[in-house]
Order: C-alpha cells, then sequence, then structure tokens
C-alpha cells in the first residue's frame, strides 16, 4: 500500500459506497499470471469479466486478454464472432461500455441484461477493490 497514486480520497471512497450499496452477488476472483489483470467469474459464471491493475488500457487489448483468460485460466470452451459469443454453448453478450468503467472493464454475460444488472457487475468489482484497502 506504499502506492499513493492508488490511494482513494475520502470523497472517492464516499461514493464507491454508495455504488456498491445492497450490490450481493456471488463471484470468485483471480489474477492473471503477469498480475495486470483481475478476472472476475460473477454468479455461477452467469457474466465473467475482465479488470485492468494497470489503469486505463485498449479496448481491444481488454478484450483479448478477457478472451485468453476463458479459454486458458478458465479451462471454458469460448467461441466468438463479431459481437456473438459462446460460452460452452451458452449465449453470451460482450458489454464493453460499464458504468463508465470501459477504459479498465469489460465483461461477457448473458444477452439483454439490464442496465441496473450491468452495474451491478461492475459494482462487485468496485466493491472488491475497496475491501482489499
Amino acid at each position: 500500500m506504499s502506492d499513493q497514486s492508488n490511494k482513494m480520497t475520502p470523497e472517492q471512497r464516499q461514493k464507491a459506497a454508495e455504488f456498491i450499496k445492497g450490490v450481493n452477488i456471488p463471484y470468485r476472483v483471480f489474477s492473471t499470471e503477469d498480475k495486470l489483470f483481475m478476472v472476475f467469474v460473477f454468479d455461477n459464471s452467469k457474466a465473467i469479466g475482465i479488470f485492468s491493475n494497470d489503469g486505463p488500457t485498449d479496448q481491444d487489448d481488454l478484450r483479448s486478454r478477457l478472451d485468453q483468460a476463458i479459454t486458458n485460466e478458465l479451462h471454458y470452451r469460448f467461441k466468438r464472432s463479431g459481437d456473438q459469443a459462446a460460452i460452452d454453448g451458452h449465449k453470451m453478450a460482450l458489454y464493453p461500455k460499464t458504468a463508465g468503467a470501459s477504459e479498465r472493464f469489460i465483461f461477457y454475460g448473458q444477452p439483454g441484461l439490464s442496465e441496473d444488472m450491468v452495474k451491478a457487475y461492475f459494482a462487485v468489482v468496485v466493491q472488491h477493490l475497496t475491501r482489499k484497502k
């Protein structure tokens, strides 16, 4: 925790607390081998996302790293064509614009998720990050 640039201000902490209030989605999380990304598996694999620990990054890089994590580290059979994806035969959709965090977080989830559910998945990430500190 010696890195002061990643330390949240009291205002940021308050905003995060409001954002995650009432969110209770089961998840598991692990880091990629290079520790640059955290992979989240939400709600018994109903959604799978990735978060950049290294700050904002290119959308294509995020998506590529998420695809790699699904196929290599999560051992799911992943197929993609355009924005249509299937994981172990279950249809998934890419959600690249997630609650204003699209430069650091994207996820695949069941097609047609409500905006509230999309925000809830990102809130889990915020909850995880704020709990760690």
